[in-house]
C-alpha cells in the first residue's frame, strides 16, 4: 500500500521521492474520494454550540430528537487555523490541516502529533485520503502536493 519504497509515516513526493518542479493536475490518482469533516465518538449530551471556542468541533446529530451534540476535538491545537480535516477509516485517526503542516490525532487520544517525517513546515491548504490505498495527500502552498502513507490497521 502506499508509494513503492516509503514506508509509513514519512512524506513524499507521489510518483517520486523528490519534490516535483510543477504539480500537474493528474499526478493524483483518480480514486480519490475527497473527505470533510467526519465525525468521530459518541455524542456525550455536552452543552457546545457553534459559537463555542475551538477548531475541531464533532457533531452528533440526532434525527429523533433534532438535537446537534458538539464535543470539541481540539484539545492542544493551539490558536491555529485548521484548514481541512480527514478521518482515516481503518484506525479512526484524524489529521488536520495547517499553516505548519499536518497534524494527527490518533483514535482515543487527546493531544495532536506531526502526522508524519519529511514534509517541510508549510501552509496545507487541503487533505485528501486514498482508504483504501492507505495514503494521506496534502496539497500545500507552492510546495506541491506530498503523499503519506499510512497503517493498514
Amino acid at each position: 500500500m502506499g508509494e513503492p519504497g516509503v514506508p509509513p509515516g514519512q512524506w513524499s513526493v507521489p510518483g517520486s521521492n523528490r519534490r516535483p518542479s510543477a504539480c500537474k493536475a493528474d499526478a493524483l490518482p483518480t480514486e480519490l474520494t475527497p473527505r470533510a469533516c467526519q465525525s468521530v465518538g459518541e455524542a456525550d449530551g455536552n452543552a457546545y454550540t457553534p459559537t463555542t471556542p475551538g477548531h475541531v468541533l464533532e457533531a452528533r446529530y440526532n434525527p429523533v430528537t433534532g438535537i446537534v451534540a458538539f464535543t470539541d476535538r481540539s484539545y492542544d491545537l493551539g490558536d491555529q487555523p485548521i484548514t481541512g480535516i480527514a478521518e482515516f477509516g481503518p484506525t479512526g485517526d484524524l489529521y488536520a490541516a495547517t499553516d505548519f503542516g499536518v497534524l494527527r490525532l490518533p483514535s482515543g487520544a487527546t493531544h495532536w502529533e506531526n502526522a508524519g517525517t519529511s514534509m517541510p513546515s508549510v501552509a496545507v491548504y487541503g487533505l485528501t485520503l486514498a482508504q483504501s490505498a492507505h495514503v494521506l495527500y496534502a496539497a500545500t502552498h507552492g510546495r506541491g502536493a506530498y503523499a503519506l502513507s499510512l497503517p493498514t490497521s
